[in-house]
């Protein structure tokens, strides 16, 4: 590809052409874009009015393939208007790619439920005999929690798995979040000027004290998280700046 000494991409591989909105529809659009949605019908009817007047951003075509602008194309046929086309040959599969993401997430109001499922899909059709991008590199490309895009992808493969119960962070006095340290007898806490803790002789009293707190459901929730592999929402780990010294006296004296 023919550049310019500075880098930048000399006239032959970009161009503005005017081509009418109904021949533009006909032209196959890359796969990528094909994965974000098209604005609902209303907004298409404003967007055709808007486009009347003035087209503020051109459609972008790449390679023969639309790759920015199908809702100002099908707005345009509406209105069977030309529209300006900036037709470029200077990028590669991966900057195409990139500049689709980047354009739909960054100037579209997408909902974050739905750049998740792009994003699902997109990171699960990358091509295994060339180098995948990471989960975490697709989420960062699409604006979304790595996090977020586990769970949707793991809700794809099992798509009957019965949600477990929930309960809130809230809920959970703080006296209670040291049960897993009290239970397994290690050392909750230990400074300069105190002995290590260790909460083993209060098991009796700390499980009295969950039961008197919690139902049924919330206990046993409670009791899959601190004993199989279930991770409760939000943080439930002790932190100890969280407990403060009576919290502590009033465990270790059996008071709860």
């Amino acid at each position: 590809m023919k550049k310019k000494p500075n880098g930048k991409p000399t006239s032959q591989q970009r161009s503005i052409q005017h081509i009418p909105a109904s021949e533009l529809a006909e032209w196959p659009v890359h796969p990528l874009a094909d994965k974000f949605p098209i604005v609902p019908d209303q907004n298409l009817e404003r967007l055709a009015d808007s486009l009347a007047i003035q087209q503020e951003h051109p459609v972008i075509a790449c390679r023969g393939m639309i790759i920015d602008g199908r809702n100002r194309i099908a707005a345009g046929r509406r209105r069977k208007l030309t529209l300006s086309v900036e037709v470029r040959d200077d990028l590669d599969e991966a900057e195409i790619e990139q500049l689709i993401i980047a354009l739909n997430v960054e100037r579209r109001s997408i909902p974050k439920a739905k750049l998740v499922e792009v994003a699902a899909e997109y990171y699960d059709s990358q091509d295994p005999s060339e180098k995948r991008k990471s989960l975490e590199e697709v989420a960062k490309m699409f604006g979304v929690a790595r996090r977020t895009l586990c769970r949707y992808r793991e809700k794809q493969r099992n798509p009957n798995q019965q949600k477990p119960f929930r309960i809130s962070f809230d809920k959970i006095p703080k006296q209670l979040r040291i049960m897993p340290i009290a239970l397994s007898g290690f050392p909750l806490l230990k400074t300069p000027n105190r002995r290590p803790i260790v909460y083993r002789q209060y098991q009796t009293e700390i499980i009295d004290l969950a039961t008197e707190m919690l139902s049924e459901p919330e206990l046993q929730h409670l009791w899959d998280y601190w004993f199989g592999d279930k991770t409760l929402p939000g943080r439930l780990d002790l932190d100890e700046s969280e407990l403060e010294d009576d919290d502590l006296d009033s465990i270790a004296d059996g008071d709860g």
